[in-house]
């Protein structure tokens, strides 16, 4: 387990093994350059508010086509 500094924390890691948690390392953060780190950040920026975009224009097509729907409904009147 590493901290914000990439420094291994034996405190932590001693803990849990104590109560049996394996602490397994998956992702080690390489070194990176500020390039990259600010392009990772960015695309994850970039993909946050691409689905929110997506999902607002979703709400906004259903709401159109049940008003749509309704205004219909409303012209043929009641079943006979």
């Amino acid at each position: 387990m590493t901290d914000w500094l990439g420094l291994v924390s034996p405190i932590i890691e001693r803990y849990l093994a104590q109560v049996g948690v394996a602490v397994e390392t998956v992702h080690a953060h390489a070194d990176k350059s500020l390039l990259e780190e600010l392009m990772d950040d960015f695309m994850a920026l970039l993909a946050s508010f691409s689905g929110r975009f997506y999902q607002l224009r979703s709400k906004t097509n259903q709401k159109r086509l049940l008003d749509a729907a309704q205004a219909r409904l409303q012209e043929q009147g009641p079943p006979t």
